[in-house]
Formats: C-alpha cells, structure tokens, sequence
C-alpha cells in the first residue's frame, strides 16, 4: 500500500525538493504552507498520513507548538512526527521531543540519508 506523508514547511523551494525526491520513491505527498494549515489538513484528510514531516520555523504555529497539538488528537498519536530543520540545537531537539516528535531530520539533508531516515521512521509507524 502506498504511504502518505504530510510536509509541513513554509520554504517553498524545500517543499518543491522534497516532494520530488518522496514521489520518486513512491510516496503520496500532502502539502502545509504553515502550522495552521496543516491542522487544518490533519483533522479533514482521510485516511491520516504514515508519517509527518514537520519544520519548526513557520509563520501562524511553529512546529514545537503544533508537534504538541497533534498528539492531542488521539487518532494521531501514534504517527510518527520527524522535525525537518536547521533548528538542530539541543534546547530544540529537547524541547521537540518533550511535545511528542519521534526524531529529526536536519536541514541541509543528502538524499540517501533522507530517504532511509524516512522510511525508518514509516517503520516505527508500522510497529
């Protein structure tokens, strides 16, 4: 069954990057521009994505603040949630996981490495 990932990510040339780079690899994509709008999508879309691909810098809610808001909505608990940023510092890593994101991916990213990080974390979304 083909896997869906939510892109969340306010740099529109990353989004045009990464999008490429997932559908190349079968993947279905969903897109958010910001954190509003991305639960806005997560609460209408179904079926509910494999996995969540998050930036923490973004207008409207960042990525910290709506990590949390997922995981207060039970059907969404258990989707994996990867940080996607620059924002690799240990008082963001801290303060992400504390708000229920299951890792990071950083920004500058290779494509192998991105690519088996995230089907990684689909993994853990399997178990």
């Amino acid at each position: 069954m083909e896997k869906t990932i939510l892109l969340i990510d306010d740099e529109y040339d990353v989004v045009d990057t990464v999008e490429t780079m997932l559908k190349g690899e079968g993947f279905k994509t969903l897109i958010a521009r910001n954190g509003e709008e991305g639960l806005k999508l997560l609460k209408k879309h179904r079926p509910i994505p494999d996995l969540i691909l998050l930036d923490i810098m973004m207008p409207v809610i960042n990525g910290v603040e709506l990590c949390g808001m997922i995981r207060e909505i039970d059907e969404l608990k258990s989707v994996p949630i990867v940080m996607f940023t620059a924002k690799t510092n240990a008082v963001d890593k801290k303060k992400s996981f504390d708000a229920g994101a299951n890792g990071f991916i950083s920004k500058p990213f290779n494509t192998r490495g991105f690519i088996a990080s995230i089907k990684t974390y689909l993994e853990l979304g399997d178990i």
